[in-house]
């Protein structure tokens, strides 16, 4: 995880007790309505698990308290090439990228942006049997974690 931008002053996100999670694809990205849902309904649960009572509600239709908007722009979902994998090592990489964007949902003003990357090239058999849907846990991980601010000390954005 990578933080593309410096926090505004008193942009603290604990302060929001909803939230909103949008994941939209970038150019040359296109899901199946299938695999769009499961990767969302993975960065909710996760939420959920992660921190159980830190949101009121979670895509709510008609939210009414203060709103935390999360905007995953998946920019690359490649499934690779499990063959490939288990012939040799790198190839037939599995690569999934995203631009998460943290809004304030009253005024739409930029609190926080990541990029977040996960990237599995094992080989051999562990290749041959690892799918898309086993890297998008630790994906999502990455996506929590931004969402729940627990990057903040840890990032330096870049400069």
């Amino acid at each position: 995880m990578k933080a593309l931008m410096a926090p505004p002053p008193d942009s603290a996100l604990d302060r929001y007790t909803e939230l909103t999670v949008d994941l939209t694809e970038g150019a040359g990205v296109n899901l199946l309505p299938t695999d769009k849902q499961r990767l969302l309904e993975r960065i909710v649960t996760r939420v959920k698990v992660k921190a159980p009572s830190r949101f009121a509600e979670i895509n709510s239709p008609a939210p009414n308290g203060s709103v935390l908007h999360a905007i995953v722009q998946l920019t690359r979902y490649d499934e690779g090439n499990n063959f490939a994998r288990f012939m040799l090592a790198g190839l037939g990489q599995i690569h999934i990228d995203a631009n998460v964007s943290l809004q304030d949902g009253r005024n739409q003003a930029e609190l926080r942006k990541y990029l977040i990357t996960k990237t599995f090239a094992w080989g051999g058999y562990y290749g041959l049997l690892t799918r898309i849907t086993d890297v998008e846990e630790g994906f999502t991980e990455g996506v929590v974690s931004a969402i729940l601010g627990e990057s903040d000390a840890k990032l330096e954005p870049n400069k």
